[in-house]
């Protein structure tokens, strides 16, 4: 191995709905992208992994709110990958046991556990109508929680979901990742954003 360090790359992030994956051309590409990365890096002698982080909760959050599509009972024993994701993995000789699954769920209740700790422990979030939010160094407001009907603390916001997620990834063992999002068009073509996790440092790097 080039390096021991563990690396994870992770794409095709998609929601579940009804129990079936909602998949569009943007999560496709992203998964794509992440499928590309990985075994490049695998066959530069790296010690890589492939993942998969899959919204098992049917909520999507606009910009102000939060809206749950699916209650429906889920058995995550029984799920098998979109068959789009697994023709791509035939493609390049994968198996869909090489992907590791990640489970929005649980990722949101570790943040969730976050965020009530912080509130209680008095950090000072500025609330507003549509959310919570932290301010950054730069003076930016980062949304961290959108509200909800009958719960105080509100929904966890992508990025701070997404934040846990790299803390799960670490949780795991794995020192570095590199996590391809589907962001939606941009002037009609598929954007997808491309971040870099390393230790406690969370960089955007490219837009593609």
């Amino acid at each position: 191995m080039k390096n021991m360090k563990k690396i994870i790359i992770s794409g095709g992030h998609f929601v579940l709905l009804n129990g079936e994956p909602v998949i569009n051309e943007g999560t496709l590409v992203s998964f794509l992208f992440a499928v590309d990365f990985y075994i490049k890096k695998r066959n530069d002698g790296y010690n890589v992994s492939l993942s998969v982080l899959i919204n098992d909760i049917g909520e999507v959050c606009g910009k102000s709110f939060c809206s749950i599509f699916d209650k429906q009972p889920f058995n995550r024993e029984n799920f098998l990958l979109p068959k789009e994701y697994i023709e791509v993995l035939n493609e390049n000789e994968l198996t869909p046991e090489s992907v590791l699954i990640f489970w929005e769920k649980h990722v949101k209740n570790r943040a969730k556990k976050f965020l009530r700790r912080k509130v209680k422990e008095g950090y000072p979030f500025l609330e507003k109508v549509d959310a919570l939010y932290c301010k950054h160094n730069s003076g930016r407001e980062i949304p961290i929680s959108r509200k909800m009907i009958h719960d105080k603390y509100g929904s966890p916001a992508c990025l701070l979901i997404m934040a846990f997620f790299t803390k799960e990834q670490e949780r795991l063992g794995f020192n570095e990742s590199f996590n391809f999002y589907y962001i939606g068009p941009a002037g009609g073509a598929i954007t997808t954003l491309f971040a870099l996790r390393s230790l406690d440092k969370f960089v955007l790097l490219n837009k593609v």
